[in-house]
C-alpha cells in the first residue's frame, strides 16, 4: 500500500509523463488562433480527426483578416498563387473559413476535419506573403 507522499510524486510523474504524449496526438478541444498583423498563431498545430473549433482572435488593431483552412500537401508557405499575388484557393481543398474579422474582434470556426496535412492562411491582399500562413496536422 502507498502513503500519501508516494502517491502524489506518483501522480505528477504521470502527469508529466502524458501531457507531451495528449499534444502530440492533438487535441479536440478549441484551438486559440491569433491573427497578428504578420503570423498565425495557433495553442496547438495538431488536431485528432473530427469536429475542430478554432477560437480566432483578430489580434490586429487596424486589418481585417481571414483564416482559411485548406487541405493540401504542399508546405503552407509554398501555395500557388494567383495573378493578383493571393493564394489561389480553387487551386486546392477547402475545408471551410471564417472571412472577414474585423480588428479586435473575436470569431469561432468549427469544421469537420479527416486525417491529412493542411495550410491556414490569411487571403486578405498582401497578408498571405506578408507570412500569414502555418502548417496543420490532422491525425
Amino acid at each position: 500500500m502507498f502513503s500519501k507522499s508516494h502517491l502524489i510524486p506518483l501522480l505528477i510523474a504521470a502527469v508529466l509523463f502524458t501531457m507531451p504524449l495528449l499534444t502530440a496526438c492533438g487535441t479536440q478541444g478549441p484551438i486559440t488562433a491569433d491573427l497578428t498583423d504578420n503570423s498565425i498563431k495557433l495553442s496547438t498545430v495538431a488536431a485528432s480527426a473530427g469536429d475542430v473549433t478554432f477560437k480566432i482572435r483578430n489580434d490586429s488593431s487596424a486589418e481585417v483578416h481571414e483564416l482559411v483552412v485548406l487541405r493540401t500537401d504542399l508546405p503552407a508557405d509554398k501555395l500557388t498563387l494567383g495573378a493578383d499575388g493571393a493564394v489561389d484557393e480553387e487551386a486546392f481543398e477547402s475545408a471551410g473559413e471564417q472571412g472577414d474579422i474585423a480588428a479586435a474582434k473575436n470569431a469561432d470556426l468549427t469544421l469537420k476535419l479527416t486525417p491529412g496535412h493542411y495550410a491556414l492562411i490569411c487571403n486578405q491582399p498582401g497578408h498571405y506573403a506578408a507570412g500569414m500562413h502555418l502548417d496543420f496536422t490532422v491525425s
